[in-house]
């Protein structure tokens, strides 16, 4: 996680401000730590990413097991493989309207709810005119560390924090 991203942040329990007690950090991320609310609620911060307490749901995906099984590429080159030429079609007519939405509004602040395997995040920040701060959200601590080491590996300029939680209770403040 970045520490810019702390002002779009707030404690999921109660709802207050959140501090950093920082850790190791890699080129200004947040690799390990800890942000931790006034009411001493504590949510640890390690592979760069956010852990809330969310976890996954094993009626849609258990991606902590699937990624024990297959590497992130082999997994994405299966998935690929396994669309049909118009879901590939409808998911790049998708991407490009969404992209170019954001493109115009250009806001300061992008969140990705459900980033999962990132293939949109992906398509996101090659296709982003501009450099906004970029927030993953997602229940899958597993799916959300191999997401960060594919962004890594673009070279991205964008700074992508990414936060393991569950939508019911989603740690951004109001407006973020």
């Amino acid at each position: 996680m970045y520490e810019d991203v702390l002002s779009h942040l707030m404690c999921p329990v109660c709802r207050s401000a959140l501090l950093l007690d920082r850790g190791e950090t890699v080129d200004d991320e947040v690799v390990t730590g800890q942000l931790e609310c006034g009411s001493g609620h504590a949510f640890a911060v390690r592979e760069g990413v956010v852990d809330f307490g969310a976890q996954e749901n094993p009626k849609c995906n258990r991606w902590s097991q699937t990624y024990l099984r297959h590497d992130y590429e082999e997994l994405d080159r299966r998935v690929r493989e396994s669309k049909t030429p118009r879901q590939l079609e409808q998911e790049q007519l998708t991407f490009q309207y969404l992209i170019g939405h954001i493109n115009r509004h250009r806001p300061e602040c992008i969140v990705d709810i459900g980033t999962g395997r990132g293939m949109f995040l992906l398509a996101l920040l090659d296709g982003l005119t501009y450099e906004p701060g970029i927030v993953c959200l997602d229940r899958s601590i597993t799916a959300l560390a191999f997401d960060r080491l594919k962004v890594r590996r673009a070279g991205t300029p964008c700074r992508v924090s990414y936060l393991a939680a569950d939508i019911g209770a989603m740690p951004l403040r109001e407006g973020s």
